[in-house]
């Protein structure tokens, strides 16, 4: 092999090695977590479908609606996870 070849390689087998260093080493910081609250208690899953999209224009929405049984069963309805301010 001659030897500008050989020269070319191993500087790239360095700058590759560098840069997977670099790589592994520097990673971006995790981003704060978002706090997110049940909105909601709709008697129907249209009513809440429609209240979300119209939430999600605002802020932001983290889910779908669900519905969701309380132990108490007083609020039993559909529900949206939401962005809580502050």
């Amino acid at each position: 092999m001659p030897q500008p070849l050989r020269r070319r390689l191993a500087r790239l087998a360095v700058v590759a090695a560098t840069a997977a260093a670099v790589s592994f080493a520097v990673q971006p910081a995790p981003a704060a977590a978002v706090q997110f609250d049940w909105n909601g208690y709709f008697v129907t899953y249209d009513e809440c479908e429609l209240y979300r999209i119209d939430a999600s224009y605002r802020g932001e929405v983290s889910s779908n609606c669900e519905y969701r049984t309380l132990p108490n069963s007083e609020y039993n309805g559909w529900y949206f996870r939401a962005w809580l301010p502050g």
